[in-house]
């Protein structure tokens, strides 16, 4: 993940540099030679203050979300998500934009102005389900913290809104035991990791006949003493 807006000081940018392979290279649209990957991130990870830095083919590279990668790591190609595809910015360096389909937008793959545009399916509903609910949380940290509603804030449901009610009644609980309430919720201890070593049986070339094998070491030799 890049998402210069959250990834720059949390190491996202370096770890994905180290992560790419030595030789690896940004393919941005249009002909020329590639970018390396190494060389040009981060200074993207700068954000809109690096675009006087940035190549005419890479000006926008910096509003990255994911790069997509070859298996060995040596072709990268940066996209852009966005969970309503109207929000879509194109731009000199990015190449794919990811979105879930909408009613005006059907599942599959097409271009949008210079982006290739792949839309994924969403049958079971989850992005409305995800903007109901995150319209009742902004609208009870804005009761709760007495901020100006604005404009474009939509109406959560009225299953939202119960939602909504239940968390007015903690706003004065602590983000770290809101953390921990969210945590149990989640029950990340409902699946455990197991980690142990496997036996292998080593081929034949690998083992060692003892009684077979010379051992040859150097033969001390000592200086006698006056």
């Amino acid at each position: 993940m890049f998402g210069h807006e959250r990834a720059r000081h949390l190491g996202f940018t370096e770890a994905v540099v180290n992560n790419a392979s030595g030789d690896a290279v940004l393919l941005p649209d249009g002909s020329g030679r590639p970018f390396a990957f190494g060389s040009w991130v981060p200074i993207a990870a700068r954000g809109v203050a690096a675009e006087p830095d940035l190549r005419e083919r890479i000006k926008k590279v910096w509003k990255t979300d994911l790069f997509l990668s070859s298996t060995e790591k040596a072709r990268f190609a940066a996209a852009t998500i966005k969970s309503n595809w109207h929000q879509l910015e194109d731009g000199n360096g990015l190449r794919v934009a990811i979105v879930p389909q909408a009613l005006d937008l059907p599942a599959g793959y097409q271009r949008w102005n210079s982006l290739h545009l792949i839309a994924l399916p969403d049958p079971d509903g989850f992005m409305g389900l995800f903007n109901d609910a995150y319209e009742a949380v902004a609208e009870a940290i804005l009761t709760v913290g007495r901020h100006d509603r604005a404009p474009y804030y939509y109406k959560p449901s009225a299953k939202a809104q119960k939602i909504q009610a239940q968390l007015e009644k903690y706003g004065k609980v602590k983000v770290v035991d809101m953390l921990d309430a969210l945590n149990e919720a989640a029950q990340q201890n409902l699946i455990t990791v197991d980690r142990k070593l496997m036996s292998v049986e080593a081929p034949t070339w690998l083992n060692i006949n003892e009684k077979r094998t010379p051992v040859i070491a150097p033969r001390p030799a000592f200086e006698k003493l006056d």
